[in-house]
């Protein structure tokens, strides 16, 4: 649970950051955090495996890409991951970030460990269309689904932003 609530307030902030950048022209719009990157994907991990899961992350040193592609990529990982702890508890989930040849990304967990059954989550959640939603206005591909007995989200961004 706070898990879930440290990503309410961190997407709030975004929120306040993304109403700042639209008052431009405001001086007095208070300055803001910068949005996370992938740089801010381990301490994301961290957090994710003192909640209790296992997650193995591959990510290229110094991999970078334009500020809106590194946020979606973050914002795909923190909605799988937090959907892999709701949906299969302490589980194993990988995490794979390539920038070459272009960005993607790829969250795969194993599923419910043997014997944890977990209820179903309710629905009328936006995780997966949200995560949608982000990927497309970065020109880029998103697919999920299930991967054996677990769950798989595959993000592909193409190699220059939408046109």
């Amino acid at each position: 649970m706070l898990a879930v609530e440290a990503t309410g307030w961190q997407v709030l902030g975004e929120l306040r950051r993304t109403v700042n950048l639209l008052r431009a022209g405001d001086d007095h719009a208070p300055p803001g955090n910068p949005s996370p990157r992938l740089a801010d994907l381990p301490a994301l991990v961290t957090s994710m495996r003192s909640a209790g899961l296992t997650v193995d992350l591959r990510l290229p040193e110094h991999a970078e890409a334009d500020p809106g592609r590194e946020l979606a990529v973050y914002r795909v990982v923190q909605e799988a991951l937090t959907n892999s702890l709701r949906h299969a508890g302490e589980t194993h989930v990988t995490v794979r970030v390539s920038t070459e040849p272009h960005l993607e990304v790829a969250v795969t967990d194993s599923g419910p460990r043997h014997g944890d059954v977990r209820e179903p989550a309710p629905r009328g959640g936006h995780g997966l269309i949200g995560m949608h939603e982000r990927v497309a206005m970065c020109g880029g591909r998103l697919r999920a689904g299930p991967h054996g007995p677990g769950f798989a989200v595959h993000a592909a961004f193409p190699a220059e932003g939408p046109r």
